[in-house]
Formats: C-alpha cells, structure tokens, sequence
C-alpha cells in the first residue's frame, strides 16, 4: 500500500507540471464566492477521514504510535482526543450523538493499518453519557461502517472474499446477521430504516433491501443482470438508488419504498463493456451520478472525462453541471449541496449548489502553510484533496495533502462553510506526540515544542514513540531539523552534490540528497572533504554552531559575521536533546 501510494504521489507530481488548462466545465457556472475554509488541524501528522454531522466534526489521527480519533466541537473551537490508548482506532462515522469506530487489536505503522493482525471490531461511542462499548458480533469487520438512526450495519467475515452483513439496533442492542452465503456480500449502507447491501454470487453481482421495520429481505435487482459493479449504492429516505447492467447497456435507477417500484432515471444505448455510469448519490429530490463524457474513448486523468449529472426525481429530468476527475459523487442528505474532484495542477474538491446552479472550489490551504511547487499553480496549488469528504448542513470537511514533493505523509482537516466561520481551534492540536522516555530529561520542553511544530518527529520502537535525548544526533538529522526550522523548503532542491556517500538517487535516499543539496546550495554545509559529507557521523558542537551561524547569515542580512575556521573547531558529540534545545531557542529567534 506505501508503494502505491508512492507512484500516485509520483504520478500526480508528473502530471501537475504538465502545461495544462484548467477544465472546461459543462457550461458557464456562476461562482460562489461565500464559502471561507478553515483549517482546523494544526499538528503535522495524518488527519484523515472527516465526518461532520451538526456541531461536531470527527476524524483519525495518527500519533506517533497509533491511529487516534478526534472530535472537534464548531461552537466552542475545542478539540478532544477521544482515545489514547496504544491501539488503532479508525474509520469514525457520526450520526448526532452516536459515533462508531473501528478498534484494530495492535498498532501498526499509518499505511498498513487495515492490515492489522487479529480480528477489528466495532466500538460505539455515546457523547450524552461519555461512554464506549462495544458492538457484539462485529469481530471481523471489513470495510466502512455505517449508522443512521437506529442502525449500525457493516459487512464481517474471516476475509475479504467471505463476508455477510450484519444490522445493529442502537435501541434494542441486538445484532441480526443478515445472510449467511458462501460468496461475498458487500457495500452495506442504511437510513436509519432499510440497509442496501451488493451479493456476488458467480459472475453476477445483485441488489437486495433489507426493511427494519418489517424485518423483510428481498431482491431489488433484477435476476440476471449485474448490479452497482463501481462504487456503494445509495439509500435516503427509503428511496435506493444504483446502476445496473444487462450486459449491454447501463441502467441508473431507482427505487422508491414509498411506491413501490423502480424507475430508470437514464441509461446508455452504445454497448460499450466498459461501465459509463457510476457512483450514484441521492439527496432530497434529486439524484447524480458519473457518465463517462466519451463513450468508447480513453482519456488522461488531467482531462477530468467523466460528467456530473443530476436529475430531478420528480420531473425525471436530468442535467449535466459539471466535469469531473473521476472518484466518487457526495450529496447533502437535503440535495442542497453536491462534492466531486476535478484535475487542476492535481485533483481538487469542487462544491456545486443544486438550488442556485453556483460553484466554488474550497481554498485548501487557507493559512498558505503549503506554498511551493509550480510558480504557476494556484495559491493552494501545492494542496490536493483526498479520501471522501463529508457534507452537513452547509458546510463541507476535508483532507487536504501536499501532492507535490511532500516530504511526509502529513495532511490536514479543512472545514469549508458559507457566511462566518466557526470558532478557530487553537494551535497545536492534538494529537501531539508523546515520547516515552523524556520524563525528567531538560530537554523535555524543547524537544516538545520541535516536535508540536512537526520538526522532531522521534523513532517509534513497537507501540512506543522514543526521543533518544542522550542519543548522538546524526549530521543529516542536524541539517534538516536546521533547514526546517529556517523555513527552507529543501524538498524543492534538485541540484548535484560533488559528496559521493550520500547513496543512489532513489525512494530511500532522496530524502537525504534533497537536505544535503539545500544546504549547500545555501552555504550552510561544506562537507567533510570535498567529496564526503559523512551524513551518518555524530555531529560535533562546533560543525552545528557553524551550521546554524551560517545559517543565520545566509537567511538574515543584519546578523553577524560567521566564525572563520573549519566545521572541526569544537569537537565534541551533540545530543539529539542539545540539538532540540538549540534549534528551539533559533526558532523563537525568528
């Protein structure tokens, strides 16, 4: 999964440098120039998978040592950690004062969470009582969760290729398997009321509805054809919608619980094999999906192929309103609102109102903590968004990530809202990281306020963050908690060092070139010798007190004359913990 991500952070890196237009949308679309984005994470980690239902706003964060779950309360500003405890908690889902989660049995490093050993389950979380506990029979959760109302649905099972659905009642505190089949049930979504679920049974793939109330199960699908092969089908308020195929064309359709029957809201008529409509959203009175711009024809990513259309289930009239990049559709549970991704300079998230026709694309960025990349790309064009986002009452949360040449995996959650913001949480938020052996160390306090700033992030042993304060710190550590505390952007550095230990140009040691080539190309750092740099040699008191004088000189014009001499005057090791206590005194400085 880290490769992965990797060549999509190299691809979209390639792409956003390509002399590209912006996209055309479908028609002339007034902006909408009333939404203020506000970022709410301040803590240079992960921060992914935003829920936001009315005043609250939750999320998963990773600490150092484990992935955390975060509430952040709109009227107040405050954000609570709602866990700590060593373990994995992710995929939060929100629905007033119920919030769910999955608990993983250990911790594992941030991008093979959803590979932890053992058996997931589920833990409910009451914000009225301040209570978790966990939800019987849900041992082997995989996928998303899902709750609305009353009910918890999801799909478990001893693997991926065997699982079934499962339904729990908040009030009667019971779990109901719904299938027991030997092929994979998937995609469970609810209302609070009926749960829409896929089936695989051989090559075909059906739509079943399962009534809470009534306690009845059928098949919505029609026997024969293969139904929502891309993307969940989509419940609200006893209305189903999703794409079916009769291995000819495609169908989007839907069915109304209120009278009974379905209704084709559009289809293709080019026999195409590849799948033109996708990813069905409904909302209040309307319904959109993705259609393929060009049936039969291949397209570039940047080139943003598919069409978002909406249709009005009460005119059965439909509409395209925008081009989209691809990825999934989300809609306002009213239908005021509609969130898709389009290419420019990388994928970004775009906000268009179903009641005025308007449009906006959110600032990612609106603290500019993330300038860099092409001088040609927008004020936030080093920000792309990713990972679905989540719409409530006119506002709309997001992750945003730095796609092009991010140096770490950090993202940040951004809250986009129409009028005034909410209220602004303070900085650094939580989660911060806690290192296991500073207790009573004098560099507890330094290396704390480095690392609340992202700037000493520590080495993570087990389920344990460490420090190391007594530790030797490394040349290449010095120079880059250096250049990062100057504000040196050095993942930009492309220039060729004459130092022939600094290892091939390649995914392990790119880090490591980029540093060393900033500090040069700035005079910070001469080297070793003319052909070494010795990146993995303790660093002495006088190579880093010439480092940071140099430094200062280069970046300040009003500060003093560095010392003369080599790097070699003062010859003694520096600890990781004096290196944090110097660097924290340069950064108040500044």
């Amino acid at each position: 999964m880290k490769a992965t991500r990797r060549l999509m952070v190299g691809l979209l890196g390639f792409l956003a440098f390509l002399p590209l237009a912006s996209p055309a949308h479908a028609a002339a679309v007034p902006a909408d120039t009333g939404w203020l984005s506000l970022q709410v994470t301040h803590n240079w980690t992960m921060n992914e998978q935003p829920q936001l239902d009315g005043e609250r706003l939750v999320w998963q964060a990773y600490d150092g040592t484990d992935w955390e779950i975060l509430v952040y309360d709109l009227a107040s500003g405050s954000i609570t950690q709602l866990t700590d405890d060593g373990i994995d908690e992710t995929d939060p889902q929100l629905d007033g004062d119920q919030l769910l989660w999955i608990t993983h049995p250990a911790p594992l490093p941030p991008w093979v969470y959803s590979l932890a050993s053992g058996s997931p389950a589920l833990s409910l979380y009451d914000f009225t009582t301040d209570r978790v506990e966990p939800i019987p029979q849900s041992e082997g959760v995989q996928g998303s969760p899902q709750i609305a109302g009353d009910l918890v649905v999801w799909e478990g099972g001893p693997d991926a290729a065997t699982t079934d659905i499962y339904v729990y009642s908040l009030t009667s505190r019971q779990t109901r398997r719904l299938t027991n089949d030997a092929y994979r049930q998937s995609d469970p979504v609810t209302d609070g009321r009926y749960v829409a679920f896929v089936t695989h049974p051989y090559q075909y793939s059906e739509l079943w509805l399962f009534d809470n109330e009534t306690g009845t199960l059928r098949q919505l699908s029609d026997i024969g054809r293969t139904s929502n092969t891309v993307g969940r089908p989509s419940v609200n308020d006893g209305r189903i919608a999703w794409v079916e195929s009769d291995s000819r064309d495609f169908y989007v359709r839907v069915f109304d619980t209120a009278d009974p029957g379905w209704t084709t809201v559009t289809r293709t008529d080019d026999h195409t094999l590849a799948q033109p409509l996708r990813s069905p959203v409904l909302g209040g009175e309307s319904v959109a999906w993705l259609s393929w711009a060009e049936p039969g024809q291949m397209a570039m990513p940047h080139e943003s192929p598919w069409s978002v259309m909406v249709g009005d289930l009460s005119a059965l009239a439909s509409r395209k309103v925008a081009d989209a990049f691809g990825g999934d559709l989300w809609m306002q549970d009213d239908g005021k609102f509609l969130a898709y991704t389009y290419f420019a300079w990388g994928p970004r998230l775009r906000i268009y109102d179903l009641e005025t026709g308007a449009e906006t694309a959110p600032n990612a960025d609106p603290e500019g903590g993330s300038a860099g990349g092409s001088p040609a790309m927008p004020g936030d064009g080093a920000r792309g968004s990713g990972g679905p986002p989540s719409l409530s009452g006119g506002r709309v949360a997001f992750a945003v990530y730095q796609f092009v040449n991010r140096v770490y995996d950090d993202s940040d959650i951004i809250l986009a809202s129409r009028g005034a913001p909410p209220a602004a949480p303070a900085s650094p938020s939580p989660p911060l990281r806690v290192f296991a052996d500073l207790a009573g160390s004098p560099y507890q306090a330094a290396v704390q306020k480095l690392a609340d700033r992202g700037l000493f992030r520590g080495y993570r042993e087990g389920g344990t963050l460490l420090a190391r304060p007594d530790a030797p710190v490394l040349r290449w550590q010095f120079l880059r908690m250096l250049l990062d505390v100057e504000g040196v952007r050095w993942e930009f550095s492309s220039n060729q060092t004459p130092f022939l230990d600094l290892g091939p140009r390649d995914d392990v040691h790119m880090r490591l070139h980029e540093v060393v080539e900033a500090g040069l190309e700035l005079g910070i750092t001469r080297g070793t010798t003319d052909h070494s740099f010795s990146p993995y040699a303790p660093i002495t008191w006088g190579q880093a007190l010439t480092m940071v004088t140099r430094a200062v000189k280069t970046l300040d014009s009003a500060a003093a004359e560095p010392p003369g001499g080599s790097e070699d005057d003062l010859g003694s090791p520096m600890t990781r913990g004096e290196a944090a206590q110097m660097l924290a005194v340069r950064l108040e400085e500044r």
